[in-house]
């Protein structure tokens, strides 16, 4: 495997797809280092069931190292933990051996700590990796089975990895950020307003958002040209949308947003017969009044 093949790369992706849907549907977001008891339920023990306290994280390793030999789906996987214990069901003490065997291997110890700086380098990671791996060989009925070495080595390891990943995050959080479209939250725009600066005969536009301010200028030659400019409502634009250009893009939207940022008519209609783009509108409009454009200059609140 050298090359990308889009039949390939549709089935790790519709792979991926599937189970982002599984475990929204059989899932509750929570800390993987939460108390999870291993329950031994034996047939024909009397009493309680034996209870072992250790966590979700050592509790989903089992469930996945043992999913191939309990012929368990990412429902079962899943639902079987999200109940707050991991019931084992074996006949007699079938699977004791098996399962302290996996907890051995992978952390000696029954509630290991969760990695969540590096989640590629957790056992966690390793056996979901694999399941993945191996039901892509089944949905695309490849014969033999590639193994995990060779996904690992293939065009397509990147792909795996970041889904891995993914998955491992909704566990906690609720949301694939490769499925889930993530809500960034908007910069808080507290004020916005032009002014006149008499002492340094220029027209100031002050932008205050979040914990910072900006504040860029037009300035003039005489106090006569930057009065003018003051009670212009395109010069105060073209100033706004100069300051929108050098400024943190989001910002600029939630400007371009609030005012919202409009020429005059006459203006608009400037802008059309000549093709000029906003930019290029401002700087005729600011030129025409005889000022020259300032950078802004950035301050922390």
């Amino acid at each position: 495997m050298t090359k990308i093949d889009p039949t390939f790369q549709k089935g790790i992706e519709d792979e991926l797809h599937l189970s982002c849907g599984l475990i929204s549907n059989f899932w509750t977001p929570k800390s993987l280092e939460e108390g999870c008891d291993l329950v031994l339920a034996t047939d024909g023990m009397a009493g309680d069931h034996p209870h072992i306290q250790s966590n979700v994280y050592a509790q989903l390793v089992v469930n996945f190292a043992s999913s191939d030999d309990w012929s368990w789906g990412l429902g079962e996987i899943l639902g079987s933990i999200d109940r707050s214990d991991n019931r084992i069901e074996q006949n007699g003490l079938g699977w004791i051996k098996e399962v302290f065997g996996i907890l051995e291997n992978y952390f000696d110890e029954m509630a290991p700590a969760y990695d969540t700086e590096n989640p590629e380098s957790t056992a966690l990671f390793q056996e979901f990796y694999r399941y993945i791996a191996t039901a892509v060989n089944y949905r695309l009925k490849l014969k033999p089975h590639h193994t995990v070495e060779q996904w690992q080595t293939s065009p397509y390891d990147e792909l795996l990895t970041r889904g891995t990943i993914a998955l491992m995050e909704q566990l906690v959080t609720g949301i694939n950020p490769m499925f889930h479209e993530v809500e960034k939250s908007k910069p808080a725009v507290k004020d916005i307003h032009v002014q006149f600066n008499e002492r340094d005969v220029n027209l100031e536009v002050v932008v205050a958002a979040d914990d910072q301010k900006f504040t860029a200028a037009i300035v003039f030659g005489s106090n006569l040209e930057a009065k003018a400019a003051k009670i212009n409502h395109d010069a105060q634009m073209a100033l706004l949308w100069k300051l929108c250009e050098n400024i943190d893009r989001e910002i600029a939207i939630e400007v371009i947003d609030r005012l919202p940022l409009e020429f005059s008519k006459g203006m608009e209609k400037r802008k059309d017969d000549y093709d000029l783009s906003s930019s290029q509108l401002s700087d005729l409009i600011i030129h025409c009044a005889n000022g020259i454009y300032s950078q802004p200059i950035r301050e922390r609140l």
